[in-house]
């Protein structure tokens, strides 16, 4: 497998992360989906997928010294996702983000939400179709970037 280079600042927004949601999936599981449902379960599969992939995505990592180095080859929670829908051709923005995150701004979004669940794990250049209440979306996944910004 390939190795994925990181600067200290994007390896240690991977690692937080992780850590935040090994050490919070029961919490979130019961604050979003406190009946045992097969979404809840859907959910639980979901989380314990990341963190399987995530393990397994951290023995390719190399920590380099310089900045530049923030690219992910798919979607993590804490990336900054750059997409195009593929019906209007838009470019737009998101976050990945956790229900734990203390700063929420615009364009962020949760793991939990439709496009969350849609675009977690998918590798850059893929289409991805979801179903949301506002109808049915399709974008490509043009970048994933690790960065506090």
């Amino acid at each position: 497998m390939e190795k994925i280079f990181l600067s200290k600042d994007a390896f240690n927004l991977v690692i937080a992360s992780l850590l935040d949601l090994e050490e919070r999936k029961t919490e979130y599981l019961d604050s979003f989906f406190p009946l045992l449902t097969k979404e809840r379960e859907s959910m639980d599969d979901m989380i314990t997928n990341y963190i399987q992939r995530m393990d397994d995505t951290l023995a390719r990592i190399s920590v380099v010294g310089s900045p530049r180095f923030n690219k992910f080859p798919f979607v993590v929670v804490g990336s900054n996702i750059t997409v195009q829908d593929m019906e209007s051709q838009s470019m737009s923005d998101f976050r990945l983000i956790t229900p734990s995150e203390p700063t929420v701004k615009g364009g962020d979004i949760s793991i939990f939400s439709p496009i969350g669940k849609a675009l977690l794990l998918k590798e850059n250049n893929l289409v991805v179709k979801y179903e949301a209440p506002g109808g049915v979306f399709c974008y490509k996944i043009l970048s994933v970037l690790l960065s506090s910004l």
